[in-house]
């Protein structure tokens, strides 16, 4: 299993690179929904929500209501994290528990524990909300948390429109913008080249899982998507 995309602070190179022509990243190829060769023009801002919870430990057994139960307050805060999601709201924000972390022994109320959170939406300011809807305590247990990452959205459908036309026309077939709901590196550049061009490399599936997987099939398909693409740029026929 992979464990990208985990960068806490912003790229020091990316402002470098202002005034360049283009920027292309070669992150997973795409379809577009009539099954056209597709590039990634758009992202959804991303961001890791950290929640720890300090409580008291007891005994389970002879005395658990001397305990402040650290993973029923970060179970708490679980619900109320999901309860955010709204992929079809204004925001399309995406609010999704996926690690928590509480407990050292069967029979010991947990003290202790930490909740990780992945969170997107289309602009970053639509993810503070979550955080501020989280309870100070719960069960006597305190919480606190705090976005451990915060990954800028990407949206270059405007500044690429004419040059995909371009590519497509080279190429013999469409290529048409899409956008997927994952980031990349792409969208740190893309604040300073408005033509960002991401999602150029290979076809796959199962991403982030043990299966994930490339088709080979696709290796020749978007070695030409991407010719295209670099030849429109360099104005060639």
């Amino acid at each position: 299993m992979t464990y990208d995309e985990w960068r806490t602070s912003e790229f020091r190179h990316a402002p470098r690179f202002e005034g360049y022509d283009a920027c292309l990243c070669f992150e997973a190829g795409e379809r577009g929904p009539a099954s056209e060769e597709g590039v990634v023009v758009r992202r959804k801002a991303a961001a890791t929500l950290l929640v720890r919870a300090v409580g008291a430990s007891a005994h389970s057994g002879s005395a658990p209501d001397r305990g402040k139960n650290a993973l029923l307050a970060l179970t708490a805060a679980a619900e109320e994290i999901a309860a955010a999601h709204d992929p079809h709201g204004p925001e399309r924000l995406t609010a999704v528990p996926t690690i928590l972390r509480s407990g050292e022994a069967f029979n010991v109320v947990p003290a202790a524990g930490e909740l990780y959170c992945d969170l997107r939406a289309d602009r970053l300011s639509a993810i503070e909300p979550v955080l501020a809807a989280l309870p100070e305590s719960v069960r006597g247990a305190t919480l606190t948390a705090e976005l451990v990452r915060r990954w800028p959205g990407m949206d270059t459908r405007p500044a690429t429109v004419d040059l995909l036309e371009q590519a497509g026309a080279l190429l013999g077939r469409p290529v048409i913008g899409v956008e997927r709901g994952g980031a990349s590196d792409a969208s740190h550049v893309a604040r300073h080249v408005p033509v960002t061009i991401d999602g150029l490399g290979p076809r796959g599936g199962g991403a982030h899982t043990p299966e994930e997987f490339v088709l080979r099939e696709s290796l020749h398909s978007r070695a030409e998507v991407a010719l295209a693409v670099t030849a429109a740029l360099l104005g060639l026929d």
